[in-house]
C-alpha cells in the first residue's frame, strides 16, 4: 500500500472498520495465489449447495490450503474464442482485490491533512457559508472531511486512468469502418495482449479501470471506438495482480520496474497524492492551458478562518468548477466542459469521419452490427444508427459553436445543447424538407415524406447520455461507477468476509452454481416484455467476475441470449426492488428453491410475495417450499439482518430518482402501489412469523427499522436492503456529479430534449427507472434502451 507524503505530522493510521477511534486490525483472509481463470460453466440445473453463517475462527492451516490451490492461468487462445465460465480461482482473486481496493478507500479517507483537509477543522463548532450555526457533531464533519479527500482522490484517479489509456495507439472508428466485418464486426474476435508483471497498474488506476469494465456496453463501446481491440480481448490480468496483492493485509506491492514503466509511459508519478494539485486544461473557448487546483476546500493547518466548513469548492475534482480563463475571460465549468467534448466529437466526426459516441452498438443487442443503408426506403421512417450524428452535424453544430463565443448570451451547457435540440426536432427538423437534408444517405432519395424514426429518437437520446454530467473521454462518469461500486466491495469485504471462512471454497462453489442458474433467468428475461433480473450478492461476485475478462463474456452472452447482456449501474431504487421480487418468483418456480437465503424481514417479505393470493385447497406449492425451507435445519446457520449480513439483494447500482412535479404527479401511483404492496405483504409475513415463533421457538426474520449503512466511520439508516445507500450518505454538491442520484422530468438535467421522446425511447441518463413512458432504461440485460421501467400494463422491456 501507500503512505502519505507528510506535510507536518504524521497522520495516524486509519481505523480498519471506519470507527472514528479504532485502530487497524490484521486481515486474516486467505492468501491465495495465481490459477485457470476460465472454465466451462457449472450445470444450471444442479442444485448450489446452501450458505450458513461459521461463527468461528478461521483455521490457518485450510487458509494456507486455499491459498496454495490458485491456479490463473490463461486457458489456450482459440480463434474465434470460445465461450467460458468463470472459476472459483478467479473469484477469489477478485475478493483479494476488492479487498485492497477497500483497504486504498479506507487509508485515503482517514489520511489527516491529504491536500490540507485537516481533521481539526471538526474540533469546534463551525459555521456555513450560509453563515448560520451549524449544530453537527465533531464525527458528522469528520465523515465529510472523510468523503471529501475520497472524492478528491477519485477525481485525480479518473484522470490519471485517462492517461494510461492515451499511452495505447488509438485507431479511432470511422463511420466508414461500420460498414465492415474486419474492423467493426468482428472486434469482439481480435487477440488478446500480453500482460508483463511490469505493465502494472497503480491501484487508483485499477481500481477506475475495474468499474469501467462492470459496465460491459459502455466499455466495448469506448474500446471499440479507440481502437483498443487487444487491450480490450485480453481483460484484466488475474495472475500478475494477484501476486501484486500480498500478506494478511492485503498490500498491493509491484517491483520498482513497473513503477518506473509507469512513469515513463504516462509522465505521472506512481502515487496518487505525488501528481501536482493542479492540472493545465485547455479552455474550451480559446485552447489555451489554464491550470487549476482540484480543491479549492484545503485549508493550512491552523488556518485562522478554518473554522468555515466548505467541502463544496470550485476546483476540477470539486462540486462546483469555476475558473475564469486569463486569456478570453470565459468561466471554465464542468458544464461548459462537458458541451466542449460533445463540440469536439462533432468537430472530429465531420473533420475526420470519426464515429460519436452513442451510436456505436446496435440499441437492442449490444453488438457491433454493420449499418444497412437503404434497408426501409419506403416507409419514410429512417433506421440508421447515424441519425443523431447527422442532426449533430447539419442542425446542432451552429449553435454549439455560438455558445463558446466571446460575448455569447447562451452560456455553455448541455442543457443548452437540449434546448438547441428541442428547437431542432419541434421546430425546424420537424419539416419534411429539412429533415431530407439531415438524412441524406443512398437509398433514401425518392421518399416524399420524412420523420424521425424511433430508432431514430431512442440513438439520439443514447449520444446524449455520453455527455450529461460527464466531461471525460470516456462514455460514462466514472467517479460515479467507483463509488457506486464500493457500496458493494463494502459489502464483501467488511460484511460478508467470506475470505475468513474455513467453506471459502465450498461458498464460491455455491455462488457459481447461482450464477448459471441465474443466467437462465437471464436468458427469459431477453424475449420477455419488462423484465429485469436482480442477482442477489453471492451471485453478483460472481457476475462482476465474468464481466472482467469481456471477451470471454461477450462469448457467453451471446451464446445464451443472442445478445451481449449489460450491467448497468444506475437502476431506480424503487425499480430494482420489484425486479428483484420477480427474480426471486422465477427462482422458486424454475428450480424449487429459495433464491434469496437470508432472514431479513425484507427477504423474508418478497418471498412471502411469492405466495398465491387465493388457494382453492390447503396450501399450495410455493408456500409448502417456504415452510420446508424454514423447516430445515441448515436454515438455522441462515444470517439474519442485522445482526449478521447475508447474501441478500445486490443494490450497488440503486440510485434515488430527483422528479421534477410534473414528472412526480406521473410515477407517484406507481411508486405508491410498490410501498403499499411490500407493506401489506410485509404485515402478512410478520403475522406468519409471530404465529410460527409461538409455535417452536425459532424466529424466521429479523426487524424491520434498524437497515443501516456504514460511511465512513457512523451506521447511518436506510430504508431497506434495496435502498440506495449513496443518496442516504453523500453529499451530493462535493461532486461534479451525484452519484447516488438521478434526475428526471421535463427540464431537469438529463433529460430527453422534447421530441426524442417515445414509447421505447430512452433516458439521457441512461437510468434503469420508472417513468410515464412505461419503459426501462439502458439496454440493462440485453434490452431495449428506454428511459423507465413501470408504466401502464406492466413492465416494457
Amino acid at each position: 500500500m501507500w503512505k502519505r507524503k507528510p506535510k507536518s505530522q504524521p497522520a495516524p493510521p486509519p481505523p480498519s472498520e471506519d470507527g472514528p477511534g479504532s485502530t487497524p486490525a490484521s486481515a486474516s483472509e486467505a492468501i491465495v495465489q495465481p490459477g485457470s481463470a476460465f472454465l466451462s460453466g457449472p450445470d444450471a440445473s444442479a442444485p448450489p449447495l446452501s450458505y450458513g453463517t461459521d461463527p468461528s475462527d478461521p483455521d490457518p492451516s485450510v487458509l494456507a490450503g486455499i491459498a496454495s490451490g490458485l491456479n490463473l492461468a490463461l486457458p489456450p487462445e482459440t480463434h474465434p474464442p470460445l465461450s467460458s465460465f468463470p472459476t472459483q480461482d478467479a473469484c477469489l482473486a477478485h475478493l483479494r482485490l476488492l479487498t485492497a481496493f477497500n483497504r486504498l478507500k479506507t487509508e485515503t479517507g482517514y489520511c489527516d491533512g491529504l491536500w490540507d483537509i485537516w481533521d481539526a477543522r471538526a474540533s469546534t463548532t463551525t459555521t456555513n457559508y450560509m453563515k448560520h450555526t451549524d449544530t453537527r457533531n465533531d464525527l458528522d464533519i469528520l465523515i465529510r472531511l472523510r468523503e471529501k479527500r475520497w472524492a478528491i482522490y477519485l477525481g485525480r484517479a479518473v484522470d490519471r486512468y485517462a492517461a494510461w489509456w492515451r499511452t495505447f495507439t488509438p485507431n479511432m472508428l470511422l463511420e466508414s469502418d461500420m460498414l465492415t466485418r474486419a474492423r467493426y464486426e468482428g472486434f469482439p474476435e481480435s487477440n488478446p495482449m500480453v500482460w508483463r508483471e511490469e505493465m502494472l497498474l497503480p491501484l487508483d488506476v485499477l481500481l477506475v479501470w475495474h468499474a469501467h469494465m462492470l459496465n460491459p456496453r459502455l466499455y466495448l463501446e469506448d474500446c471499440l471506438r479507440y481502437g483498443h481491440n487487444s487491450f480490450w480481448a485480453a481483460g484484466i490480468p488475474w495472475s500478475i495482480i494477484n501476486t501484486a496483492v500480498i500478506g494478511p493485509t492485503f498490500d498491493y506491492v509491484v517491483s520498482d520496474a513497473c513503477k518506473a514503466h509507469w512513469e515513463a509511459n504516462t509522465n505521472l508519478a506512481w502515487r496518487n497524492e505525488d501528481d501536482p494539485d493542479a492540472k493545465d486544461v485547455p479552455c474550451p473557448a480559446c485552447s489555451k492551458f489554464v491550470p487549476i487546483p482540484w480543491t479549492t476546500c484545503g485549508l493550512p493547518p491552523g488556518y485562522s478562518v478554518a473554522k468555515q466548513l466548505d467541502v463544496v469548492g470550485q476546483g476540477l475534482a470539486d462540486g462546483r468548477l469555476a475558473h475564469a480563463c486569463p486569456s478570453c475571460g470565459i468561466k471554465i465549468t464542468h458544464e461548459s466542459l462537458r458541451a466542449a467534448k460533445f463540440r469536439d466529437d462533432i468537430q472530429a466526426s465531420i473533420h475526420s469521419n470519426h464515429a460519436i459516441p452513442g451510436t456505436i452498438l446496435d440499441l437492442d443487442t449490444g453488438l457491433p452490427k454493420p449499418l444497412q443503408y437503404g434497408s426501409d426506403d419506403t416507409s419514410g421512417e429512417c433506421p440508421d444508427r447515424l441519425f443523431p450524428t447527422r442532426l449533430a452535424r447539419r442542425g446542432l453544430f451552429a449553435h454549439i459553436l455560438e455558445m463558446f463565443k466571446p460575448g455569447s448570451k447562451m452560456r455553455p451547457s448541455m442543457m443548452a445543447v437540449r434546448d438547441a435540440m428541442e428547437e431542432n426536432f419541434t421546430g425546424k427538423f420537424a419539416d419534411s424538407k429539412n429533415l431530407r437534408e439531415v438524412m441524406n444517405f443512398p437509398g433514401h432519395e425518392d421518399v416524399t415524406t420524412f420523420r424521425p424514426s424511433l430508432d431514430g429518437k431512442r440513438q439520439t437520446r443514447k449520444m446524449m447520455s455520453r455527455y450529461w454530467e460527464n466531461s471525460s473521454p470516456f462514455s460514462i462518469d466514472l467517479v460515479g461507477c467507483v463509488m457506486r461500486q464500493a457500496t458493494f466491495t463494502e459489502k464483501m469485504c467488511k460484511q460478508l468476509k467470506w475470505l475468513h471462512f474455513p467453506t471459502t471454497r465450498d461458498i464460491v462453489r455455491n455462488l457459481l452454481g447461482k450464477y448459471a442458474r441465474f443466467f437462465e433467468i437471464i436468458a427469459i428475461t431477453s424475449p420477455t416484455e419488462g423484465k429485469v433480473a436482480v442477482p442477489t450478492l453471492d451471485v453478483d461476485l460472481a457476475w462482476h467476475t465474468h464481466q472482467l475478462s469481456p471477451q470471454s463474456y461477450f462469448v457467453f452472452t451471446l451464446s445464451k441470449t443472442g445478445t451481449f447482456v449489460d450491467h448497468n449501474d444506475k437502476v431506480d431504487e424503487d425499480r430494482l426492488s420489484t425486479a428483484f421480487e420477480w427474480t426471486s418468483k422465477m427462482y422458486q418456480e424454475r428450480y424449487g428453491e429459495i433464491y434469496s437465503e437470508c432472514k431479513c424481514w425484507y427477504c423474508e417479505t418478497v418471498r412471502v410475495m411469492a405466495l398465491p393470493t387465493t388457494k382453492m385447497f390447503g396450501i399450495g406449492k410455493e408456500e409448502k417450499l417456504l415452510e420446508a425451507w424454514h423447516a430445515a435445519s441448515k436454515t438455522n446457520n441462515v444470517p439474519m439482518p442485522p445482526a449478521a449480513e447475508s447474501a441478500h439483494v445486490s443494490s450497488h447500482p440503486a440510485v434515488h430518482t430527483n422528479e421534477t412535479t410534473a414528472q412526480r404527479t406521473t410515477i407517484r401511483p406507481l411508486r405508491s402501489e410498490f410501498r403499499n404492496r411490500l407493506e401489506e405483504t410485509h404485515s402478512k409475513a410478520r403475522k406468519k412469523a409471530s404465529k410460527t415463533f409461538k409455535a417452536d421457538s425459532v424466529k424466521r426474520m429479523g426487524p424491520r427499522g434498524e437497515d443501516k449503512t456504514s460511511f465512513w466511520g457512523k451506521d447511518i439508516a436506510v430504508d431497506g436492503p434495496w435502498a440506495s445507500a449513496l443518496a442516504a450518505v453523500t453529499t451530493s454538491a462535493m461532486y461534479p456529479a451525484g452519484p447516488g442520484f438521478v434526475n428526471m422530468g421535463p427540464g431537469a438535467v438529463g433529460s430527453c430534449a422534447t421530441g426524442t421522446c417515445g414509447g421505447a425511447t430512452g433516458c439521457g441518463s441512461e437510468l434503469v427507472g420508472m417513468c410515464s413512458a412505461g419503459r426501462v432504461g439502458s439496454a440493462w440485460f440485453g434490452g431495449k434502451a428506454g428511459c423507465t421501467g413501470m408504466g401502464e400494463g406492466g413492465f416494457d422491456f
